[in-house]
Parts: structure tokens; C-alpha cells; sequence
């Protein structure tokens, strides 16, 4: 049988996943990033950190979340559709950290 030589890549992207969960939910909960240049710093680091290793790896789910989040925060919209868009993330980030293999 050949294994897949992703396999493991892909159980870390889960495990990191769990982990951005985290503070994405923590970003959102608080609102920091509406009006912390720091908060703001790391939620473009996450969701740009996302959006390549969700696409190369085969969650595009997350992937295109991600990428319109960080869209969002670099043009400087905090708004409405910002806080709808990290929503979206964390909702495809739960189903892909939920998983158990």
C-alpha cells in the first residue's frame, strides 16, 4: 500500500488549526482587532498563514475564508464585513479542527 506522503503534513495543518482556532476566537470575542494595530497584526499573520497552507493542502474551504478576511484587514475595512468574514473563518477552521483522524 503507498501511504500518502501529505498524511502527516495535513494532521499538522489540523493540530495547527486548533491552535488559530483559538485565538481567533479570542480576536473575535474581544474586538481587539477593531482597535489594536497589534491584535490586527496577528489576525493578518493567521489568516494569511491560512489561506496558503489551507489552499496547498486541500482545504479550500479555509483557504478562501482566510483570504477574504486578510483582504478585509490590509484594505483597513473593519466593519461589518469584517467581522463576517472572521466569523466564516472560524466556522471552516471548527469543521476542519473537529475532525479526529
Amino acid at each position: 500500500m503507498i501511504s500518502d506522503p501529505w498524511n502527516q503534513i495535513r494532521k499538522r495543518f489540523v493540530e495547527r488549526c486548533r491552535g488559530d482556532l483559538h485565538r481567533l476566537r479570542e480576536s473575535r470575542s474581544s474586538g481587539a482587532y477593531r482597535d489594536s494595530a497589534e491584535t490586527l497584526s496577528v489576525l493578518v499573520a493567521i489568516a494569511h498563514s491560512l489561506a496558503g497552507a489551507g489552499g496547498t493542502l486541500g482545504f479550500p474551504e479555509i483557504s478562501s475564508r482566510a483570504v477574504e478576511l486578510e483582504s478585509l484587514l490590509i484594505e483597513g475595512k473593519i466593519d461589518d464585513r469584517t467581522s463576517a468574514a472572521l466569523d466564516q473563518l472560524i466556522q471552516a477552521v471548527e469543521t476542519v479542527s473537529d475532525r479526529s483522524d
